[in-house]
């Protein structure tokens, strides 16, 4: 009887001591699963935040039409952001252009050597640059842009890529020309007015007028 008894207790210390270790381990895999479930919630938050960023993003891209791009100088394969597409009048699904089809599809021809030149003085010189040019789109349409750019380099010190923004400038470019036009309009009425006043003869008055249309008229 006291074997069966004896027997009996270690049973139940036995039972008692693995409803312990299954009650401790049910708080760890409880307490794990808290965590995890946190994290999972905190990776959504963060994932809902970064789309939200990129929404942000290209949204004021299209409001300011400013553009990102970036450019690998090892493999040449260029990154474009959709309002550079947006800009240059392609489809955002398809894939950014290379340098080269970049000048030859898309650069105005009378800006093609100048945009190529100062692409090649910023590889050669690793210095920020800041150019305006016209581009072509495929409907045929003329748009004025200025593209800025910077350097990145290794930690060796070579380049590594470049990182820049274009900017469609028409409508500022358009505004400044029609200025100009008017500047040189009030001028030339200006000295027109000033040449007849002082002019002592209509061959004097003539020669003045044809003077003053072509400069600062611009005729």
């Amino acid at each position: 009887e006291d074997a069966a008894d004896e027997q009996e207790r270690d049973l139940r210390q036995a039972r008692d001591e693995l409803e312990l270790k299954v009650q401790e381990r049910t708080v760890e895999l409880q307490r794990a699963n808290r965590e995890l479930l946190a994290e999972i919630a905190e990776r959504k938050e963060a994932e809902v935040a970064l789309r939200s960023s990129e929404a942000q993003l290209t949204q004021a891209q299209r409001i300011a039409h400013l553009g990102s791009y970036e450019i690998d100088l090892l493999t040449g394969a260029s990154r474009w952001s959709d309002e550079i597409f947006r800009i240059l009048g392609l489809n955002p699904q398809n894939s950014a252009l290379a340098r080269k089809d970049f000048v030859e599809r898309i650069v105005d021809p009378e800006d093609r050597h100048y945009a190529m030149e100062r692409y090649d003085q910023l590889v050669r010189d690793g210095r920020p640059y800041n150019i305006q040019y016209r581009i072509m789109r495929p409907d045929g349409s003329i748009r004025f842009v200025q593209s800025m750019a910077e350097a990145i380099r290794n930690t060796d010190g070579t380049l590594a890529r470049f990182s820049g923004a274009l900017l469609d400038v028409t409508e500022r470019k358009q505004a400044e020309d029609k200025l100009a036009r008017l500047n040189r309009t009030l001028q030339t009425l200006y000295q027109c007015n000033q040449a007849l006043v002082h002019a002592t003869d209509e061959y004097e008055l003539l020669q003045a007028a044809c003077r003053i249309l072509v400069d600062p008229g611009g005729l």
